[in-house]
């Protein structure tokens, strides 16, 4: 995409010139295909069509090639109105497609110099502020497109797609309502009434405007990949893909589609496919960020982590302030166990943007696993104050309370996680373990039995099931269901272990130090099973065992404290 237009003043475009008005009287789809299709249209004409055409189907790269084409052809000849006209279409297809933002800002003023009359002047203006992030600027530069001519649906349509951006949705349906009252079968207010519709959480009624959109032109690249998108963000990969592939069939040129067809590549597993996509827009957008950093994303995802971070520095180099990008390169930082710099990557994207609750509940993560319970605790309780409605943020608080043994504030955490994910099994279990953590056994009790039914085949729900058992002095019960995790886990240590402990607890001695001496085969430098083994010796007198015990274990861990302990608490009774 070469296209640099040298800007004009209307005094210096003199000479012959072209003497029409087609250029404003095509202000459709269906009025460019009927210039083409007229014999009598010129050459100039035809051209201008064929662009509109390519325009107004979302083709913007094809039609910028086609209006750079009418420049260098007719520069000369070209009317200073018409020139206007040319001027604002090529400001509108830059800020459509996200491209040098700033020329086409400068394009656009230049055409109002040029025709200040010119709403379609005025609407490219709007466009070009809206992408700059001036979104009151671009509204008043709508506004004026609509006091220069009411019945400019394109401006009321662009208009509506500002207001959602401040979100003020009510008002950006008004205003796309009074773009389809003016012209019912406009298929671009269809499509950004949808995406608002969307944003506010009327899915349904989104993909039936969409679809709508699709019937009115099936051509329009722009429909199928705004569908595209929110199928995406509704996690429905597959028709996603789907959707963006027939946008690129449209529209080759558009780089957004590959882009957006990498991403829900990326999203739907098939990463290595992404790539390609990436690198096909990049070969033609080597500084675009965004895509740089869906890159980075990708390679995430590959768990080829130094290659992600080398491409969200790229992206860091070219906009710093990119937040999506430190997001990543925190994400890839952290899977390379470099906690500190992670830390420092998140806290740069949470300057940036503050109120985005995932990259919060990441910092938390982070936080939890270097063992700051208490930051990570204030992280996640950001991150659920931003998205009250996210169940894993609200399950990884109430384990770090747990971890902090605040087990009454954990229970009503898990009360919230079972209420927004009611078959959630973790939750179910781990409220169980905060009510026996409580000494109400008997209430964990019903919960481990609702886990079970949801997974009947999880030892550790049959583990925590025996241990309350015990507590309540039903140790055949206890027994019963320990029986059941060694069945369904006979090499699990861990399993052994616990049930050792539950003959332990129901005095059957024997028993529990064959269950721990299964333990200790399955895994020799198993301390606690060597510790328990110990304890259970010395609960039978037999203390000179236990003291050989707990010395075999520290010629296997000869770093264990607690083995350490034990041997030397043995000693000093066994002395007195």
């Amino acid at each position: 995409m070469g296209l640099m237009p040298v800007l004009v003043s209307a005094q210096d475009n003199q000479g012959s010139q072209i003497e029409t008005s087609v250029i404003s009287q095509v202000s459709n789809l269906e009025e460019a295909r009927q210039v083409l299709r007229d014999t009598r249209a010129t050459a100039f004409e035809k051209d201008w069509a064929r662009a509109m055409v390519y325009r107004y189907s979302g083709n913007y790269g094809q039609a910028l090639d086609r209006f750079e084409h009418l420049l260098k052809t007719y520069s000369s000849q070209i009317k200073s109105a018409d020139l206007s006209y040319i001027y604002a279409e090529i400001a509108y297809s830059l800020s459509a497609l996200d491209f040098d933002i700033q020329q086409a800002l400068k394009l656009a003023d230049n055409a109002i110099t040029l025709n200040p009359q010119s709403d379609r002047a005025w609407v490219a203006k709007g466009m070009a502020l809206n992408s700059l992030r001036l979104y009151k600027e671009a509204i008043e530069a709508y506004d004026k497109a609509i006091a220069l001519n009411p019945n400019a649906v394109e401006a009321y349509v662009k208009k509506g797609a500002t207001l959602a951006n401040l979100d003020r949705y009510r008002e950006a349906i008004e205003s796309y309502d009074k773009a389809l009252e003016i012209k019912p079968d406009y298929y671009q207010a269809v499509i950004e009434k949808g995406n608002t519709l969307f944003t506010m959480g009327e899915l349904d009624e989104a993909m039936a405007h969409y679809d709508r959109a699709i019937r009115l032109n099936p051509d329009y690249a722009e429909a199928w990949s705004e569908k595209g998108i929110a199928l995406r963000k509704m996690r429905k990969f597959p028709e996603a893909i789907a959707a963006f592939t027939k946008a690129i069939e449209l529209d080759q040129e558009n780089m957004a589609y590959w882009n957006h067809k990498g991403v829900a590549l990326d999203r739907a597993g098939r990463s290595r496919e992404s790539l390609s996509y990436f690198d096909k827009v990049l070969e033609k957008q080597p500084n675009n960020v965004e895509v740089l950093t869906n890159k980075g994303n990708a390679l995430n995802s590959l768990k080829r982590f130094d290659d992600a971070i080398a491409a969200y520095n790229r992206a860091l180099e070219l906009r710093p302030d990119y937040m999506a990008a430190w997001h990543g390169k925190g994400t890839a930082l952290f899977n390379l166990k470099k906690n500190d710099e992670a830390l420092a990557a998140y806290a740069k994207a949470i300057e940036l943007r503050p109120n985005n609750a995932d990259i919060w509940y990441n910092q938390a993560i982070i936080l939890t696993a270097m063992g700051r319970q208490e930051e990570a605790l204030a992280s996640y309780e950001r991150s659920i104050l931003l998205a009250p409605d996210n169940p894993d943020a609200w399950y990884n608080k109430c384990i770090v309370l747990g971890d902090l043994g605040r087990d009454s504030e954990a229970l009503e955490c898990y009360n919230t996680v079972i209420q927004l994910r009611p078959n959630n099994a973790d939750a179910l279990i781990n409220k169980g373990v905060s009510l026996a953590n409580l000494g109400k056994h008997e209430e964990a009790l019903a919960y481990y039995d609702k886990a079970l039914v949801l997974r009947p085949r999880d030892t550790d729900i049959w583990i925590n099931r025996g241990i309350s058992l015990n507590n309540l002095g039903r140790h055949a019960e206890a027994k019963a269901a320990y029986d059941k995790a060694v069945e369904l886990k006979p090499n699990d240590p861990d399993v052994w272990n616990s049930k050792g402990i539950s003959l332990l607890n129901a005095r059957r001695y024997k028993d529990a130090i064959a269950a721990f001496d299964k333990a200790i085969e399955l895994r020799p430098r198993f301390i606690d099973g060597w510790i328990n083994k110990g304890i259970t010796l010395e609960t039978m007198g037999r203390n000179k065992q236990a003291l050989e015990n707990y010395q075999e274990g520290l010629r296997m861990n000869p770093r264990s404290a607690a083995l350490r302990d034990r041997e030397k608490a043995l000693k000093e009774k066994m002395a007195k």
